[in-house]
């Protein structure tokens, strides 16, 4: 193996090790209420993402919040007031899928997909009052997902929002000691041959 080869196969090892895509289910149970139980907005930084107008409550909350809940006793919701409720990333993402309820009235909802200001995608979901449905999208490199309502219908509950992030991971070092030995070796044993021809 030539030194160039080895340098191409390095800076491949070290990249692919520092993006890597991750898939997860966000179903707002690890967020930790008082005792009251009273919803709240979720805080950016949560799973990653910066939070606009995205709250979260215990399912057993209300009635209608709990025909949204899909896993555990937690949902997300955005408020009726809201005119965008919507989830960000410094980083591209892909936006796989969420289940979603109308909590008071059936009606149209506006999913949006931007990378940065750019506008990607577009979907609108009809949903029932009281009944949790999963849309899927399947939303490759987009960095903020926009919520809008069409209509009057309110208030809507979401569950289990799937996305496969990328994750930035640091190689660990002793790997890249193993890779950067053998490109030390692979440059000595290419000297030893110079100096021999």
């Amino acid at each position: 193996m030539n030194l160039k080869h080895a340098a191409s196969a390095l800076f491949l090892a070290i990249a692919s090790a520092t993006s890597v895509a991750h898939a997860g289910v966000i179903g707002f149970d690890d967020i930790v209420y008082d005792q009251s139980g009273d919803p709240a907005a979720i805080a950016n930084g949560y799973q990653g993402f910066d939070w606009t107008n995205f709250w979260s409550a215990r399912a057993s909350y209300n009635l209608q919040m709990g025909s949204g809940l899909v896993s555990g006793e937690n949902v997300g919701f955005m408020l009726a007031e809201a005119s965008v409720t919507s989830f960000s990333s410094a980083t591209a993402f892909t936006f796989n899928s969420i289940n979603i309820a109308k909590m008071y009235y059936d009606g149209l909802t506006r999913f949006e997909g931007y990378a940065g200001d750019t506008l990607l995608y577009s979907k609108d979901v009809f949903s029932a009052a009281g009944v949790s449905s999963l849309a899927t999208f399947d939303w490759s490199g987009v960095t903020r997902i926009a919520i809008s309502v069409l209509d009057g219908s309110e208030r809507v509950v979401f569950d289990d929002l799937t996305v496969n992030a990328q994750v930035a991971q640091v190689p660990e070092p002793a790997s890249i000691a193993l890779v950067l030995a053998g490109l030390g070796l692979a440059g000595v044993a290419r000297k030893r041959k110079n100096n021999k021809a």
